[in-house]
């Protein structure tokens, strides 16, 4: 008898919280469906590579060549219909080093990339963005994932580069008046 209230009280939890999980559901869709999104990005997942591990004493306590938390640094994806604001922070080899243009090696955007395909998968419920752009000396490739609860992936490549990811969420954007 005790086991049939313990299964018809999950039941009735598990109805409860489907809802709400419905309902980010459909938030995060509208605004990737609009592309109108920012990602608060909490985590920089670099490769790990001979030089980041010879680096690794110079990392904050708790994180490590692969895991660098972000909540201490600035960092934004910013989606605004077909215009990109980006500035993530780098951790990685740079395999070029131009002195022109030293920016302190973040990667920086603002403005209207080369490209931006997107396409849905419902059955994973995930969507995806494939992004190209360049700044004044290298070109990107971003290859953003995001899922229906809006946990997100962003990936980025370049010739200049090693390659580096971010996880974050999306959040609605702040429309500032």
């Amino acid at each position: 008898m005790k086991i049939y209230r313990i299964l018809i009280l999950l039941s009735i939890i598990g109805c409860a919280t489907l809802p709400n999980t419905t309902e980010k559901n459909i938030e995060i869709q509208r605004l990737l469906k609009a592309q109108k999104f920012e990602i608060k990005n909490d985590w920089a997942m670099p490769v790990a590579t001979n030089s980041m591990l010879l680096a690794s004493g110079l990392l904050s306590p708790g994180d490590n060549v692969g895991n660098i938390n972000l909540n201490r640094n600035q960092s934004y994806f910013v989606m605004m219909n077909d215009s990109l604001s980006i500035y993530l922070p780098f951790y990685g080899e740079r395999r070029i080093i131009t002195t022109r243009f030293n920016d302190g090696g973040s990667i920086k955007f603002d403005g209207k990339p080369k490209s931006i395909k997107s396409s849905f998968n419902d059955k994973k419920n995930e969507h995806k963005f494939d992004i190209q752009f360049k700044d004044k000396k290298e070109s990107y490739r971003i290859r953003l994932s995001i899922q229906g609860s809006g946990s997100s992936i962003i990936s980025v490549s370049s010739a200049h580069r090693s390659s580096i990811s971010y996880k974050g969420i999306v959040k609605p954007l702040k429309v500032i008046e």
